[in-house]
């Protein structure tokens, strides 16, 4: 061959091959365009280009539009951006992604199958039930029973947190206090949810928190897993295990006796005498769930220990968000301090859910904008559309809620910190419609009212006793669009008791 022949021969190849990697095109279908997909491993190598996920959506939005449609492995997915797609997805067309992804590790961590979850699993009857019975308890109107229940639970653990807090930092005023947070919301979530009262030095409790805190680290990180699933025979499982035993071993000491209660039944009295136990039906989410099994004969009571372990395990969420948050008031010292003159003006004394703070409470919202936790990925249930792009039913929709967060087009001076974006001419808070952080629809977040309420007065009371400094010695660098702050990581921050 000659090398005029061998040249022709390679440019040829060269040619046929960027044709065959180039951008797919929309010829004679509604297909959303994105990159050309690798056989088995999708488009994995476009998104390893790029730092972190959100810097390979940003791209995708930037080279093909607002729907941009990947492969991840074995999964197609589409990519979107903006409020109309949001809304197409989350409200118009709820109920046609109203499944989540089948993702391998998540049958792993909810007992072999993730419609055991609340937060992962597919739309269905029972899922609704499970949703509804918890969300009379999470959804607590003010003035209830149930929110004066919830504030003086929250009120109590709190000060215990703070009084705890001030007897550690007598000798350094450097804390790393997460567990202790976490300690305390979980203690809340229970005393709330079961009625019931926890020793926080239990180890079975203490087993609980910290098994908890390592699956929703999990969740929040990627698996190679879970786009290649024929990859999973070599994952480690056995973590998985463990931790589902230690936290069914929680759920287990909660349930007995409300089951026992129930149905009556005999118990020792303290000189070992046998009491005949009357059946009694307390208000609290264990009886709720319970009641569901008794009128829904498809569902079983491990359907509902499952759905109870989802709520008592937002706990984690709660706590590692308050972290975050956290970091954003130590970064903003003026922000602490109008916040701080707000609790002198309008809480007297120790600050509560009922106090109306409501420069603190737009300060939360705006450290949930700058965090901008991802919406759990929905799933087509059937062939549909997005923004008139065809999309094939099994769909992973993913949305990229930091672009919108951060859009100069929405937002005025998006990079700053300033929680009175959500404050109104006449004082009170208001939400843009663009601003989703517990996402939208029938699947948004089931507890982020009561969570909001706990977060609210922890922070009252440790900026009523605290100034919050950054350790310039830490590295606070935390993984972008998520809440969960990193296996293992420590976060220490400066307290320094506030001069009045």
């Amino acid at each position: 061959m000659s090398l005029i022949t061998s040249i022709l021969a390679l440019f040829t190849a060269l040619i046929a091959l960027a044709h065959l990697f180039k951008p797919k095109k929309e010829s004679g279908t509604t297909e959303a365009p994105g990159p050309r997909p690798w056989p088995i491993v999708g488009n994995l190598p476009y998104i390893g280009k790029f730092h972190d996920l959100i810097e390979a959506f940003k791209n995708l939005k930037q080279e093909y539009g607002s729907v941009a449609s990947i492969k991840l492995g074995v999964h197609n997915a589409v990519v979107i951006c903006g409020l109309s797609n949001f809304r197409e997805v989350l409200i118009e067309k709820g109920n046609l992604f109203d499944a989540r992804a089948a993702f391998k590790r998540y049958d792993l961590l909810f007992g072999g199958d993730k419609n055991n979850s609340l937060a992962f699993a597919d739309g269905s009857d029972s899922h609704s039930k499970h949703r509804n019975a918890i969300a009379f308890h999470t959804f607590a109107k003010n003035g209830s029973n149930n929110f004066e229940n919830l504030e003086n639970i929250t009120s109590q653990h709190v000060y215990s947190l703070v009084e705890n807090m001030k007897s550690q930092l007598q000798s350094d005023q450097k804390l790393d206090a997460k567990f202790l947070f976490a300690e305390t919301i979980a203690t809340i979530f229970v005393k709330y949810f079961t009625n019931q009262d926890v020793d926080p030095c239990d180890e079975v409790f203490q087993n609980m928190i910290s098994s908890f805190d390592a699956v929703f680290q999990e969740v929040n990180e990627g698996c190679i897993g879970d786009v290649l699933p024929f990859l999973m025979p070599f994952i480690n499982k056995s973590e998985f295990v463990e931790l589902t035993r230690k936290v069914r071993a929680f759920s287990n000491q909660c349930f007995d006796p409300v089951i026992r209660q129930r149905v009556g039944g005999e118990v020792l009295d303290q000189n070992n005498n046998k009491q005949k136990i009357q059946p009694v039906k307390e208000s609290n989410v264990i009886n709720d769930l319970l009641e569901t099994v008794e009128n829904n004969p498809e569902m079983t009571l491990e359907h509902v220990i499952f759905a109870f372990e989802d709520i008592i395990g937002g706990h984690s969420a709660v706590s590692n968000s308050l972290i975050r948050i956290i970091l954003e008031l130590a970064k903003n010292p003026e922000v602490q301090k109008n916040i701080r003159e707000e609790i002198r003006e309008h809480a007297a004394g120790f600050p509560t859910m009922s106090d109306r703070l409501t420069y603190l409470e737009a300060s939360i919202w705006e450290a949930f904008r700058f965090i901008s936790s991802p919406i759990v990925p929905h799933v087509a249930t059937q062939d549909t559309t997005i923004n008139d792009y065809t999309v094939k039913k099994d769909t992973v929709v993913f949305f990229n809620n930091l672009d919108m967060n951060f859009s100069p087009e929405l937002w005025e001076s998006p990079d700053k910190f300033l929680p009175e974006r959500f404050i109104t001419s006449d004082g009170r808070i208001s939400k843009p419609d663009y601003f989703l952080p517990f996402s939208s629809g029938k699947r948004s977040c089931l507890g982020y009212k009561m969570a909001i309420n706990v977060t609210k007065v922890i922070l009252a009371n440790l900026l009523q006793n605290f100034e919050i400094e950054i350790d310039p010695s830490s590295n606070y660098t935390m993984e972008r669009g998520v809440i969960a702050v990193g296996k293992n990581k420590s976060l220490p921050f400066v307290y320094k008791p506030v001069v009045e």
